[in-house]
């Protein structure tokens, strides 16, 4: 395994570095509330993803730390403004699992992996559930099961009840 390497963090050279590995450190003592000094490998913050709060002076910052080696170690000829863990791992900051990315390209890969799985009751607006869904399929049968009954019965639209039935939504199951 090749050695790490480490970097200053823009707009923080000589305070801060950040490795090849996604890791953070302080390279200059710090002055005021910390004891810890140059080479102190910062803590990250809990969360989806890893961060650090970094300080120079008064000034306090919060920062992504994946966005830190992004921005140091990973080429961004594109200009692309969103970084993609490439394992899908939120924790694996390591420059070759990182790269920039479009938003559209960021969103296909969430998809593909299955990290951004919203269909059906999963999705944060959904009324209704899979079993809901296949209830409404079997009991609709005009004119006797109206698509109005329907959704009046489920609470949603009778609009909502036809494109469950033509299977233009839910098409998953």
């Amino acid at each position: 395994m090749a050695p790490t390497e480490w970097k200053p963090i823009r707009t923080f050279e000589g305070i801060y570095e950040v490795s090849d590995l996604g890791l953070v450190r302080r390279v200059a003592p710090h002055r005021g509330y910390d004891h810890r000094g140059a080479g102190h490998i910062l803590s990250t913050k809990s969360g989806p993803y890893a961060r650090v709060e970094l300080c120079n002076g008064p000034i306090r910052w919060r920062e992504l730390v994946h966005r830190l080696v992004a921005g140091a170690f990973v080429p961004n000829p594109h200009g692309h403004s969103e970084i993609n863990h490439i394992d899908g791992d939120k924790r694996n900051n390591r420059a070759d699992n990182l790269e920039w990315v479009n938003h559209s390209q960021n969103m296909r890969h969430a998809h593909e992996t299955g990290l951004k799985d919203e269909r059906g009751e999963r999705h944060p607006m959904s009324k209704l559930t899979a079993d809901d869904v296949l209830a409404i399929r079997a009991e609709y049968d005009p004119p006797v099961v109206t698509l109005k009954a329907l959704g009046d019965k489920y609470g949603v639209s009778e609009s909502q009840i036809s494109h469950i039935v033509r299977r233009m939504q839910w098409t998953h199951i």
